[in-house]
């Protein structure tokens, strides 16, 4: 079905993932070498292995384990969806750049600097015959500007780089473009203003106004403009407009379920209002991870992500109890030795697909695991559970991702995760590269920036303390 790609002799992945196709078709390999006619129950086992290893190395990849685990994430991606944004194919090919200029610029250092840009974990992950290695395996590889662009589009949750070049081609943005004449902003402006007459008029001419957002993110409905006045600006009038929608007979359940999904730093109270227009803290997002799995990375408000949990029953998890404080639970996850258990490795948080974030690199050492559900503790500011991973030998100051968490705290502006980690010893100084800023130094520049900000001076006196 695919033809083998004469460059490097690997058979180029299939369009999706479809691992029931490539078991027939081990098993037609199994076949074609034992002869027409053998029943498949009479095959050994030995030679299904051999035959999926085979197929395997096919694509690149150095087990059957591999091509398991790779297909198994491409699943993930394809039920989440792509990751579209407004110059996704601009900003695409930025990130093919940086990732091309860190790989060659690695080759002319004596001393390797730690992967700031993510580049050994992106290559890693996405790339089938690198899946799995190390750094110094990813690093030392000629790896073709071809895989680097599939490794991006990967990244981005499309199939590969055609995909993501077909899918900006029929959705470009366009620099500069007047949208203020556009239905939809129209129909919001509209209705700012009450003009009910001139939104039904553009209603009638343009229905996809009242429809559900587009998946692919494509301009044209304004319910969520509607909800998110209506939760965040909850007069009366923002209230009434979206009661009159609702008469009309729009049905606004998909896009409150979809905001219940939040963002940076949401707030208890817009969660709430969500709640009370009738989202549904336990609707199932598509990629099948739930409300509250999403709530716990993406709201960075551990009160907020608590009201969620109020109303479900969390799934069982190392790095969804860490986020939810459940001491308890997390610690059956790992022993007193601060080794993470097959369970906690086999169930990691997907950021990728939750939300935004570094892929989850295959083969990950322990550390990185713990670090997973540290982070998400520091995220929700969870007291109780990051003194019961530092008391199991956590490294406070551990930063896989450039940053340590106390410098994720400082950058973002969260100054009670900055207290939190400062009391338990974080070092303010720590930079994990010469042209990394430390805590300290960051904090010193948004006081140069705005020294009147009550924020600004309390991390700055905590970082210096």
């Amino acid at each position: 079905m695919y033809t083998i790609v004469s460059a490097n002799g690997l058979r180029p992945l299939p369009p999706r993932p479809d691992l029931a196709y490539e078991e027939t078709r081990a098993r037609e390999l199994l076949r074609d070498s034992c002869g027409i006619g053998v029943d498949e129950a009479d095959f050994p086992a030995a030679s299904l292995d051999a035959a999926r290893a085979q197929l395997a190395l096919e694509y690149g990849f150095a087990s059957w384990a591999n091509l398991v685990a790779y297909y198994h994430t491409w699943e993930l991606a394809e039920r989440t969806g792509p990751r579209v944004r407004r110059d996704g194919l601009k900003l695409s090919e930025n990130r093919v750049g940086w990732l091309t200029t860190e790989l060659r610029n690695r080759k002319a250092f004596a001393v390797q600097p730690p992967d700031i840009e993510g580049t050994g974990a992106t290559l890693a992950t996405y790339i089938p015959r690198l899946f799995g290695l190390d750094d110094a395996a990813v690093f030392s590889a000629d790896v073709t500007e071809a895989e680097i662009r599939h490794a991006v589009a990967r990244g981005e949750r499309f199939a590969n780089w055609e995909a993501l070049v077909a899918h900006y081609a029929l959705h470009k943005f366009v620099p500069g473009a007047d949208r203020t004449t556009t239905p939809q902003f129209r129909a919001v402006a509209a209705l700012k203003t009450n003009d009910r007459e001139l939104a039904q008029a553009l209603f009638r001419a343009h229905p996809e106004l009242l429809l559900p957002n587009d998946p692919n993110g494509t301009a044209g409905s304004i319910l969520y403009d509607v909800v998110l006045r209506a939760i965040r600006e909850p007069a009366e009038q923002s209230l009434d407009t979206y009661r009159w929608l609702q008469s009309l007979g729009v049905d606004f359940q998909r896009t409150l379920n979809e905001l219940l999904l939040g963002s940076m730093r949401t707030p208890v109270a817009e969660i709430q209002n969500l709640l009370d227009l009738g989202a549904d803290p336990n609707w199932m997002p598509t990629n099948g991870y739930s409300v509250l799995e999403h709530a716990v990375y993406r709201y960075w408000n551990g009160e907020a992500v608590d009201l969620i949990a109020q109303h479900v029953i969390p799934r069982r998890s190392f790095w969804l109890a860490a986020g939810l404080g459940d001491v308890s639970t997390m610690l059956q996850f790992i022993d007193e030795r601060g080794v993470p258990s097959e369970a906690a490795r086999s169930d990691r948080p997907p950021f990728e697909a939750l939300w935004l974030g570094a892929p989850n690199r295959p083969n990950a050492s322990d550390r990185d695991v713990v670090w997973e559900a540290f982070m998400l503790a520091c995220m929700n500011n969870r007291i109780g559970t990051i003194d019961a991973l530092l008391a199991r030998g956590f490294p406070i100051d551990y930063a896989p991702h450039q940053m340590s968490m106390l410098q994720w705290a400082v950058g973002n502006w969260i100054p009670d995760v900055v207290e939190t980690l400062i009391d338990r010893g974080a070092d303010p100084t720590y930079k994990i590269w010469p042209s990394v800023s430390s805590a300290r130094e960051m904090a010193a520049g948004w006081t140069a920036q705005d020294a009147a900000n009550p924020i600004a001076q309390r991390i700055h006196s905590l970082c210096t303390r």
